[in-house]
């Protein structure tokens, strides 16, 4: 598991990981523990796809506006044709509400240097 630089947006802090995974099971598992680990986090919104045929894929918002973190995630591990991944971003919430246009792309910034990070130590 590999975690990314945190980014901050608008008072919020938003810090990615990165981990494979090889099920549905695995990846909720990862999740569960991300959470049980950081409870001061006010949300965990996470995205996976699973190497296979058919690929399994799954997401949540983690308490966020629907369609504002889980699938503009899973859209990005597709847009990268990532599979047999998680990608979880961790959100510390600043006090200061960024809307649903800003809140997607911090998601997607923080998983993306998450990616960046784990593909520089493969």
């Amino acid at each position: 598991m590999i975690t990314g630089p945190k980014i901050t947006v608008r008072k919020s802090i938003f810090s990615g990981t990165v981990a494979p995974v090889s099920s549905e099971a695995a990846a909720r598992a990862l999740v569960k523990e991300l959470k049980r680990r950081d409870r001061k986090a006010n949300h965990v919104a996470f995205a996976f796809r699973t190497a296979g045929n058919p690929v399994a894929e799954g997401m949540s918002d983690g308490g966020e506006p629907r369609g504002t973190a889980g699938m503009p995630l899973l859209m990005f591990l597709r847009n990268r044709d990532l599979t047999g991944v998680l990608v979880a971003v961790t959100r510390y919430y600043g006090g200061v509400n960024l809307g649903p246009g800003n809140l997607a792309r911090a998601y997607v910034e923080a998983a993306k240097a998450a990616v960046e990070e784990w593909a520089g130590a493969s």
